[in-house]
């Protein structure tokens, strides 16, 4: 995940979002379905937490 965010550490203020989607980009394009569905609700519930927040 670092990586694609462009982060040397997590607690570093980046797109996370926009990482996970490229992580979760990747994973279909490997095939690993089990880690794609993964980052899929991991996605929905940091945009699920997000709407409560507003």
């Amino acid at each position: 995940m670092k990586d694609k965010a462009g982060t040397a550490s997590y607690h570093e203020k980046s797109d996370y979002l926009s990482a996970a989607y490229a992580l979760m980009n990747d994973m279909k394009t490997l095939g690993n379905w089990d880690g794609y569905l993964r980052y899929g609700k991991w996605i929905n519930d940091i945009l699920t937490f997000c709407k409560g927040k507003s």
